[in-house]
């Protein structure tokens, strides 16, 4: 069992290289391009990657911490049913964004671009 875990991981992480190369990559793209043409590049990239793989590992630390504080719950069966039928009708509500007929999911969209006008107003005036 421990095997196929180990071989599942290395394919999903070897996978993701294609979103690595498509998002990743065009990012990277972008910010060589707008450089000053002379002096170093490398702080420029060590700071992208620096922020990239921080944001990946805050992700992970976030999204393992409410995996394991699921596990507490996992013999509370009516609190199982709730977490399944809101994850259910979030995915639902994502599918209607996307297609266009309902647009819920711009409201939290609103409130992370407010969150993100004030990181990035914090980090423009050097907090």
């Amino acid at each position: 069992m421990t095997e196929f875990s180990i071989v599942a991981i290395f394919f999903v992480g070897l996978l993701s290289g294609v979103h690595c190369l498509g998002m990743c990559g065009s990012l990277v793209g972008i910010l060589t391009t707008q450089l000053p043409e002379r002096g170093a590049r490398w702080p420029y990239h060590l700071a992208y990657n620096s922020g990239r793989v921080a944001s990946y590992t805050l992700a992970g630390a976030l999204a393992g911490s409410v995996g394991q504080a699921g596990m507490l719950l996992r013999d509370v069966v009516p609190v199982q049913h709730l977490l399944f039928a809101l994850s259910s009708l979030m995915l639902i509500a994502l599918g209607l964004y996307l297609a266009g007929i309902w647009g819920f999911v711009r409201r939290i969209e609103t409130l992370g671009k407010r969150l993100w006008q004030r990181i990035l107003a914090a980090l423009r005036s050097g907090v």
